[in-house]
């Protein structure tokens, strides 16, 4: 019986299933520097408005390609800008960092998705947990500071071989949030 039930575990986290996820209740979008996974209550015109990346992309020598024409499309081609002014912020591009970043509507939900994965109290707006490779954040709270403080986590960890101590990591994704627009 324990093998049986382990093995629908596994099935469950290899399909991406894990932490009441399931496979149609998300609108995937896969860019160049992540894929990006919205919640299907997710209004998505209101994301893609919260994320404003006006000036984030000053000073960068290259930019992503916009992949499509959907909302989602538009959306994934922000996060993309925001990867690439992260890495040149902090002058780290760790190659095959390619996270999973999913959007939820409420920060409630990410909340719990937070209990459900360290099984602790969480009260953040976004977090990156990097044995997942994903990044999770909400539509009510998120912008472009958000996101990027997220990706420098990201960055970081995928850089060095050990993680940086826990308060040099946010010093550097403080630094980042404070220098995305210049």
């Amino acid at each position: 019986m324990r093998k049986i039930l382990l093995g629908l575990v596994f099935l469950a986290i290899s399909a991406g299933l894990a932490y009441g996820q399931s496979a149609e209740s998300w609108i995937v979008t896969k860019g160049y520097f992540c894929t990006l996974y919205i919640k299907d209550d997710v209004n998505i015109a209101d994301l893609n408005n919260k994320i404003d990346t006006y000036r984030v992309d000053y000073g960068l020598t290259e930019k992503p390609k916009l992949t499509g024409q959907k909302p989602e499309d538009e959306i994934l081609y922000k996060f993309d800008v925001i990867f690439l002014k992260v890495q040149e912020l902090l002058d780290m591009r760790p190659p095959n960092m390619h996270p999973d970043i999913r959007i939820y509507r409420t920060k409630e939900e990410i909340d719990k998705v937070y209990v459900e994965i360290c099984n602790e109290e969480g009260k953040f707006i976004a977090f990156y947990i990097f044995n997942l490779n994903t990044l999770y954040a909400c539509e009510e709270r998120v912008s472009e500071s958000v996101i990027a403080h997220e990706i420098a986590h990201c960055v970081l960890d995928h850089h060095f071989n050990v993680a940086p101590p826990q308060k040099i990591g946010e010093m550097l994704a403080h630094y980042v949030e404070l220098n995305l627009k210049e």
